[in-house]
C-alpha cells in the first residue's frame, strides 16, 4: 500500500500507421486489488503463483472496460495487445483496430477510480509532433484531445 494512487497512460500514434496505441503503467498491487474487487479473483501477478492465462484474460477484460477512445460520439474498437511487468509496476497495452483519421478524439478512462476515490490517471499524448499531458480522476474521466 502506498499513500497516493496514480496510473500513467501514454496515447501514441503507431510509428507505421495512424492507429492509436494506449500504454498503461500501473502499480501491480493496485491492479491486483482492482481485479479482485471487480471480478472476485486473486491473480498473484508477477509471482510463482500467477496463472498466466487467467491473468491475461482478466487484465484484458478490465483494461478494455476502463478505457475508451471516442470519435464523433462513437467508441473506437480497442484491441488487447498484452501486458508485461517492470519491477513493481505492470504495463498494459491496447491498440485501436482501425486508423485514427480524425482531428479530435475524446479519451475516457475510469481506471481504478471505483477502487480508489483519490486515483489520478495521467494521460500523456504523443501524436506526430504534438505532446500534451492531462490529469483525469473520478470527477473528470474524459478529455477532448486535438491530434493535429
Amino acid at each position: 500500500m502506498h499513500p497516493y494512487y496514480v496510473s500513467i497512460f501514454q496515447l501514441n500514434k503507431a510509428s507505421d500507421s495512424n492507429k492509436a496505441q494506449v500504454l498503461i503503467k500501473v502499480f501491480t498491487n493496485d491492479l491486483e486489488e482492482a481485479i479482485e474487487k471487480t471480478y472476485r479473483e486473486k491473480l498473484y501477478l508477477n509471482s510463482a503463483l500467477e496463472k498466466k492465462q487467467l491473468a491475461d484474460s482478466l487484465l484484458q477484460k478490465y483494461a478494455l472496460s476502463q478505457v475508451e477512445i471516442i470519435i464523433k460520439e462513437k467508441a473506437v474498437e480497442l484491441l488487447w495487445v498484452g501486458f508485461e511487468y517492470d519491477e513493481d509496476v505492470t504495463w498494459l497495452y491496447l491498440e485501436t483496430k482501425r486508423e485514427i483519421k480524425a482531428d479530435l478524439v475524446e479519451f475516457k478512462t475510469t481506471f481504478l477510480t471505483t477502487i480508489y476515490t483519490d486515483q489520478k490517471n495521467m494521460v500523456h499524448l504523443n501524436w506526430n509532433a504534438k505532446n500534451d499531458s492531462y490529469i483525469l480522476d473520478k470527477q473528470t474521466q474524459r478529455v477532448k484531445i486535438g491530434l493535429w
